[in-house]
C-alpha cells in the first residue's frame, strides 16, 4: 500500500491536532490570521519532534503491506 503525499500529510495533521489541539498551517482560513506564524512554529517544532517517527511509521506500513493490494 503506497501512501501519497496527501494522506500522509492528513495523517500528520491528525496527530498534530490530537497532541496540541491546533490544526496544521494550511488546514483551515485561520492560516491568513495573526497566530498563523505561532502555529506554524508549532508545526515545526512538533514535525522536529515526531516527523522523522510519523514516516518511519508510514515506511513500515507500506512495506508490510506491499504486494497485499488487491
Amino acid at each position: 500500500m503506497k501512501l501519497d503525499s496527501s494522506l500522509r500529510f492528513e495523517v500528520k495533521a491528525d496527530a498534530f491536532y490530537r497532541e496540541t489541539g491546533q490544526l496544521a498551517p494550511g488546514k483551515d482560513a485561520a492560516a491568513l490570521s495573526a497566530a498563523a506564524e505561532d502555529r506554524q512554529q508549532q508545526w515545526d517544532d512538533w514535525n522536529k519532534a515526531y516527523g522523522k517517527v510519523i514516516d518511519r511509521v508510514f515506511t513500515a506500513v507500506e512495506t508490510l503491506t506491499q504486494g497485499t493490494e488487491k
